[in-house]
This record gives C-alpha cells, structure tokens and sequence, in this order.
C-alpha cells in the first residue's frame, strides 16, 4: 500500500511540475511572436531572435522557438 502511494505520490508531483512549465512556456511564446510581427529593422529582429533562443533554451523538449529564431534570422538577411 505504501507503495502505490508513493508512486502515485510521485506522477503527480511529476505532472503538476510538466504542467507549470508550460504554463511559463506559451505566454512567452506568444509575446515573443507578437513582437516578430512588430519588428521591422534588424536591430529588433536581432532581439527578437535573442529571446526565442532563450526560450528554446529555457524549454529544451521545445522545438519551436528554434524554429522561429531562426526565421527571423533569415527575415534579417533578406531585409538588407
């Protein structure tokens, strides 16, 4: 009995803490996106690539903000 307490004990302190990750995780992801939008010269599409790297960094089972920092790249070095 002891076991199974302690192993369901466990998955559920194992999700609440995968849940609180994305919880942080979406909200960044969505300003980060707006300010992609926004941007226009390079020296903010280069702050821009910054903070989706960070966030790849932050979030490492994440693949998009790879993704996109690296498409703002390549936006900056069609833009001149």
């Amino acid at each position: 009995m002891k076991k199974i307490l302690l192993l369901l004990s466990a998955v559920v302190v194992f999700t609440t803490t995968s849940f609180s990750q994305s919880d942080r995780y979406a909200p960044g992801m969505g300003a980060t996106l707006r300010e992609m939008a926004a941007s226009n010269d390079a020296d903010a599409m280069a702050a821009v690539a910054a903070k989706f790297e960070r966030l790849g960094d932050a979030e490492k089972t994440q693949w998009l903000p790879y993704y996109y920092a690296a498409l703002v790249i390549a936006r900056m070095s069609m833009a001149g």
